[in-house]
């Protein structure tokens, strides 16, 4: 059994002495990040023959149906998942463009199949930690890889940024809110275990959060720097001291806003005024009228492009090719009315709830370490809030596996407490007897 030394230690040898003995289908999961974070397909085009993910998706189903030791898991995040799913296939029934609402349809049953995964398989502290470490890991291969390309152009500024390759970070917007995501865990986890770590290790994990700092400024994007203000601002607001911690979290963002390309900052100064920003306010206002004029479901689900495109043609600041709104909440008013809206931010603000709802549960061991973890996931969950206000990025990665993760580690914590004080009340009906 991995003892709680071996966490904090991150104890390679322990962690695959015990992983050695979990079910293949906690494996195909495992997997399933890789390829779907990390691409290795994508990189290696030879071994590009198959749909690795959704295999992987589709074996840790079937495993996790077939072993008796799994069971149905309730989660108060559940019924926001299906009321979501619900309202997609609904509007996408009446949409303007029903064909291309449903050749996407794919992608929220996707998330809905990953929280369903997540929920009845990540089930163990083990488990958790290790899903936690992955995410971790290939997004380190991401923000190094964006650091690097970073200091081999001179640190200087580019207007496309650095993307993290193919897929869902393709775009150096998605890359950025990645790493706003993963930022807290990768702060917390160097806060609690770096005096457990060897030199190696403490270079190695120091660099989590140094390249995700430099991936986020080599992005470019404004929306990611607003994202990390708030993380700082929330982080501090969230501890004892709040007047201390917000001065030095203010010297923290001067110091990154110091080391920032010229351009960059003054991209900081067009704001409102830049063709960019007028193109977006001009999309708003538009999303705001499709979404009064079709409030309960909206225009249809992923039918932002072809409606903008039919009955406003030539506004695209892109010209023939029509944009995305570049927010979400306008996207998720507009494609998928007032009833998406509601279920959409009740996975994202009950995913808050449940994390503090965590942190409340007693642990039997490393009760700072598992606390760490929940608020770490509603830190980044924020920093994803407040850049999505910029960007279109209703049905990426982002809260559903903030939500799935948060489910799953409440759960483990639940279930953890009651084994805990099921087995003092037997000892004590024992003694009284």
């Amino acid at each position: 059994m991995i003892s709680s030394r071996d966490y904090f230690s991150i104890n390679v040898k322990a962690i695959w002495i015990q992983l050695r003995q979990e079910p293949y289908y906690f494996w195909c999961l495992c997997f399933y990040l890789i390829f779907e974070y990390v691409r290795p397909q994508a990189i290696y085009t030879s071994i590009d023959v198959i749909p690795y993910a959704k295999i992987f998706v589709l074996l840790a189903i079937i495993g996790s149906l077939l072993d008796k030791k799994t069971s149905k898991v309730p989660s108060p995040l559940t019924k926001y998942f299906w009321g979501l799913m619900l309202v997609v296939v609904l509007s996408a029934t009446f949409a303007e463009f029903p064909e291309i609402a449903f050749a996407n349809i794919n992608t929220p049953l996707n998330w809905l199949i990953i929280y369903y995964i997540f929920i009845r398989i990540v089930t163990t502290k083990f488990r958790y930690f290790t899903v936690i470490l992955l995410i971790m890991l290939a997004t380190y291969k991401m923000s190094q890889h964006a650091a690097i390309a970073w200091v081999r152009r001179d640190f200087a500024f580019d207007r496309w940024g650095v993307s993290g390759g193919l897929g869902l970070f393709g775009n150096a917007a998605d890359l950025g809110v990645q790493m706003l995501v993963i930022l807290p865990l990768s702060v917390f986890l160097i806060l609690r275990c770096y005096s457990y770590w060897g030199i190696l290790k403490k270079i190695f994990f120091s660099l989590f959060p140094i390249s995700i700092l430099m991936a986020i400024i080599a992005t470019g994007e404004r929306n990611t720097l607003v994202g990390l203000v708030a993380i700082c601002i929330v982080s501090a607001l969230a501890t004892k001291k709040r007047i201390r911690n917000l001065f030095v979290m203010s010297i923290f963002m001067m110091c990154i806003f110091a080391v920032m390309p010229e351009q960059f900052r003054d991209r900081f100064d067009t704001i409102g005024t830049d063709n960019t920003s007028q193109s977006r306010l001009r999309y708003w206002n538009r999303g705001i009228d499709f979404f009064i004029e079709h409030p309960i479901l909206g225009i249809g689900y992923n039918n932002w492009v072809p409606y903008y495109q039919k009955y406003y043609p030539g506004e695209s600041l892109r010209g023939e090719h029509q944009e995305v709104a570049h927010s979400t909440p306008i996207t998720v008013l507009a494609e998928l009315g007032i009833l998406g809206a509601i279920f959409y931010y009740c996975i994202a603000f009950n995913t808050l709830t449940v994390n503090f709802r965590t942190m409340k549960i007693p642990c039997s061991d490393m009760q700072g370490f598992w606390d760490d973890i929940p608020f770490a996931l509603n830190v980044g969950l924020v920093g994803f809030l407040v850049a999505s206000l910029f960007l279109s990025i209703t049905f990426y990665p982002f809260l559903f596996i903030q939500a799935s993760l948060s489910a799953a580690l409440y759960n483990i914590r639940l279930n953890e407490n009651r084994s805990i004080n099921h087995v003092i009340s037997s000892i004590h009906c024992v003694k009284t007897n």
